[in-house]
């Protein structure tokens, strides 16, 4: 995640791991790693020109920051960085999961790099697609032959969110009913051909947003709260043999 201001009061000793370079018009970085009090280990992008300012994630009093399109670019590159190796020479992930918008040119630039990393986006709100103008293909590192509508391109237009849906390799949303009803021309948000093309190819899927927690209210009710810590436990062992995990705390 960016280093803003709230995450650099909350984790003041950050581990410097590397100095990066610019890439066309994103500006150098800095590696930044931490853990939490359970031992996940948090990577943080530390460039203040870009990340050091007052207001939201996204603007301030009420108004985008005007450079947007860069410090989303930043944060998605700086990821796929990461997936690459030259960001921490000790860690690569398997795969690369971005969520809406601000971080949909991370499959685009992990498929670009040519890198053999997976890369999962999923889609909150399909409103939101991060358009820019084509002007900054050179300076957001976007080739130019990627301007086209199989690549970022949205009606003369750069859209982060349509990078993401065509380069990654799968692609989720919060529901089955939401992944549904994004494919129709109502309410696909002129990316309903697009999102059809993956679910045809099966690379689109709903998943449920949340947890239903009628379960636990009957356990409590019919069994009570130590029943249900037991259960939990018990499941939880019976995934880590499954899927060979570590004895852990964490979920």
């Amino acid at each position: 995640m960016p280093a803003y201001p709230a995450v650099r009061k909350r984790h003041q000793h950050i581990e410097v791991i590397k100095e990066m370079p610019a890439v066309a018009g994103l500006p150098a970085w800095s590696l930044g790693r931490a853990e939490t009090p359970d031992g996940l280990t948090l990577y943080f992008v530390i460039c203040d020109a870009l990340y050091d300012r007052d207001g939201s994630p996204y603007g301030a009093s009420g108004t985008d920051f005007g450079d947007n399109d860069v410090r989303f670019a930043r944060l998605s590159m700086a990821a796929a960085e990461i997936a690459e190796g030259t960001a921490d020479p000790n860690w690569r992930p398997h795969v690369v999961h971005a969520n809406d918008w601000p971080t949909a040119l991370t499959p685009a630039y992990i498929k670009w790099k040519e890198l053999d990393t997976a890369s999962i986006l999923t889609i909150h709100n399909l409103a939101y697609q991060g358009l820019f103008g084509r002007d900054q293909l050179g300076a957001l590192a976007i080739p130019e032959q990627a301007m086209s509508i199989e690549g970022v391109e949205f009606h003369g237009r750069v859209s982060f969110l349509k990078a993401g849906i065509f380069y990654a390799s799968h692609v989720t949303t919060v529901s089955e009913t939401y992944a549904r009803e994004i494919t129709s021309w109502e309410h696909g948000c002129g990316l309903d051909g697009l999102l059809r093309t993956r679910d045809e190819r099966g690379e689109l899927t709903g998943i449920l947003n949340g947890i239903d927690s009628s379960w636990e209210t009957f356990a409590r009710e019919a069994e009570g709260p130590e029943f249900v810590r037991d259960w939990k436990s018990q499941k939880a062992r019976e995934l880590r043999r499954m899927f060979r995990l570590d004895e852990a705390e964490g979920p």
